[in-house]
């Protein structure tokens, strides 16, 4: 009885399937079989791809289709992270398409393949890798209005991801009237609201927003600022400062220079006529302790290009701290390639005729509670041209102690030297050999698997890939390197480039950023969770409401610069949702819930997963709203492409 039962399952499983067996060979056909239609002659236009274009019959690369040795006539070749959505026009009944990573990338390259219905997941492929086997998919769409077809990444890194859907047929109903055609989906409704800050809960019950921990050096300058939001005017007040520090009680500056090495517990409090808070201060003074958080500011990069000076970065320094982001911890303006001049007779590097006195610059910045960083590279020029520091490593690293310098880019550029570290160690022992901390952020695009040895020679930040440019496929969650995430701690960061958020440059014009609301949210979620420096790259003399209540929401800021500075886990993916959590210094989780899909999709985390028992208490961040106490999990519906950050449990004293 039970083989015979065995029998009639095989056989069902035959007859389910037989259409795809028989159709191997219209899959490799040259010409279109009759009642189907190639994929490929859909207008791809429509298709997203994480890098380059979406190919007709070809790779991503413009090779022939190539699957394990087998080359497929037709097709589409395109990178994750991709997307194409179709309105099938109630004409299709089937499609068929071999899928996995093209030969052109011999053994490289991870990727799944998903297929949705109307918004239902019916498919998603294991992790195909180059060299695998391709995988046949074969799938009934009888009474099915709306197909999606995804490429998603599989390790977060989404170098050599050529995905091929390989022979991919739509299968029409006899005498089909209509032929499916590609669309745009509509955007999402926005899933969460920030409140202005005029009126956040912040800044009624006055917050303290820096740093609970700082490192610097004895004996070098130092310089902290209690950043503090509320009523003004604020005072502010200090118990067990260590020696050779003072306060300035009118502005929250601690400055001056440590003498002996320890780690001292400040109590810093910030009072008004009406509100105060007090917050337990951490100065780690010794050797290599910089960046004990991640670094926030602004970048002039991309937004002043060459038409940097001094009046303009003042400029944006008052802008910075009228809008209160100062006093919400964006305390570093770093300047981009192009302050440069040329080097005088002894060597010494100048900045060019029409920037300014850099010292003044310093001087302005740190009066209001900034500090400098600059742009350089291990090459002898800039990709721009400018002098670059190869050979006056020694030498630069005086001058910018000299000029008040508080961060250091050091940008491959054009540098040749077949050692990717070895340049990186000089300038950073010449920084050590300075009389002024200097925090020393790499920028190679990831070269050599940096995140393994960054922080050997000195870094306390590396960036760990491309450019990011404001796209879904670069800033979803996808995008991330898994792998070096778990590099990333207390004195040395991943670092994704500047936040594509608010009116960002492209082509030297400030335009607003492509990414919708729910993917700024996304993309400033996962920058928090992954403790990266949180750059600003945008105009500040156009910031419009959304843009200024995203960056300034504290609760979300605070994860980002939690003292433990604990990796996050990617926890589980089911269909589109994935959660995310991350352990915080008070004993609470930040957990992440976010949609990689276009379309709504209910997301759920169990207690189980993040090895919690009983009754949990949930408060939503970026609402700044609590959500209860839950007994087995959370769940909620989120909009294509956003978010919800919850903290989980309760806080320590």
């Amino acid at each position: 009885m039970k083989r015979l039962l065995l029998v009639l399952v095989f056989l069902l499983w035959l007859t389910a399937n037989s259409w795809g067996q028989d159709n191997f060979a219209d899959l490799r056909s040259v010409t279109q079989p009759a009642n189907a239609l190639w994929l490929s002659t859909l207008d791809l236009s429509k298709m997203t791809t994480g890098w380059g274009t979406p190919h007709v019959d070809m790779s991503v690369d413009g090779n022939p289709i190539k699957l394990h040795g087998i080359i497929y006539p037709h097709g589409v070749g395109t990178h994750a992270e991709s997307e194409i959505t179709i309105d099938l026009k109630g004409v299709v009944q089937r499609f068929q398409a071999m899928v996995g990573v093209d030969d052109e990338v011999n053994d490289q390259g991870s990727l799944t393949f998903s297929v949705f219905a109307d918004d239902r997941q019916l498919l998603e492929t294991p992790i195909l890798k180059g060299g695998d086997d391709p995988y046949f998919i074969n799938i009934d769409l009888t009474n099915v209005r709306t197909l999606r077809l995804r490429i998603g990444n599989a390790n977060g890194n989404i170098s050599c991801d050529h995905g091929d859907w390989a022979g991919a047929l739509l299968w029409l109903i006899p005498d089909a009237k209509e032929q499916p055609v590609s669309i745009t989906p509509p955007p999402p409704p926005v899933l969460s609201t920030v409140e202005p800050i005029i009126a956040s809960k912040d800044d009624i019950a006055m917050t303290m927003n820096s740093p609970m921990i700082v490192g610097a050096t004895p004996t070098r300058p130092f310089q902290y600022l209690i950043a503090a939001v509320g009523p003004a005017p604020i005072v502010y007040s200090t118990e067990n400062l260590p020696e050779g520090l003072a306060l300035d009680a009118t502005t929250g500056l601690i400055t001056g220079k440590i003498a002996i090495a320890g780690d001292y517990k400040v109590l810093a409090t910030a009072s008004s006529a009406n509100a105060s808070v007090s917050r337990t201060i951490t100065i780690s003074a010794g050797a290599h302790k910089l960046g004990q958080t991640p670094p926030m500011g602004w970048n002039t990069g991309r937004i002043l290009n060459r038409r940097i000076n001094v009046t303009k970065v003042k400029e944006a320094a008052d802008t910075l701290v009228k809008a209160g982001l100062v006093s919400r911890g964006y305390q570093y303006i770093l300047l981009g390639d192009g302050w440069q001049g040329q080097r005088s007779v002894t060597g010494e590097l100048q900045a060019n005729p029409n920037f300014g006195d850099m010292k003044e610059l310093a001087d302005y910045l740190h009066a209001r509670g900034l500090k400098l960083g600059i742009f350089s590279t291990p090459s002898e020029k800039t990709v721009r041209g400018a002098p670059g520091s190869a050979g006056y490593e020694v030498q630069d690293a005086k001058t910018f102690a000299a000029w008040g310098v508080d961060y250091l880019r050091y940008d491959w550029g054009t540098c040749k030297n077949p050692d990717i570290k070895a340049p990186y160690q000089v300038m950073s022992d010449a920084l050590q050999g300075s009389d002024r901390d200097i925090f020393y952020s790499i920028s190679q695009f990831g070269m050599g698997n940096v995140w393994e040895w960054g922080a050997k020679v000195g870094g306390n930040s590396w960036q760990v890939g491309q450019t990011v440019s404001d796209t879904w496929a670069h800033v979803s969650t996808d995008s991330i390197n898994l792998e070096a995430i778990g590099y990333a701690g207390p004195g040395h960061w991943n670092d994704y480039d500047s936040l594509k958020v608010g009116n960002i440059s492209r082509g030297g014009a400030a335009i607003k950023s492509k990414l919708t609301p729910n993917e700024q949210l996304s993309h400033l979620t996962l920058m928090s969770m992954i403790s990266a420096p949180l750059l600003l790259g945008c105009n500040l003399n156009s910031l419009d409401t959304y843009t200024l209540n995203l960056i300034s929401n504290t609760e979300v800021l605070a994860v980002n610069q939690d003292t433990a500075g604990t990796p996050p886990t990617r926890l589980n993916i089911e269909g589109d949702g994935e959660v995310w959590s991350r352990q915080l210094v008070d004993g609470t989780l930040a957990v992440a819930l976010f949609n990689r899909g276009v379309s709504n999709t209910q997301v759920l985390v169990r207690w189980t997963d993040l090895k919690l028992t009983g009754l949990q208490q949930v408060r939503n961040l970026w609402q700044r709203t609590e959500l209860g106490n839950y007994p087995d999990g959370y769940s909620t519906i989120i909009p294509g492409h956003g978010v919800v950050l919850l903290r989980v449990g309760t806080p320590k004293d």
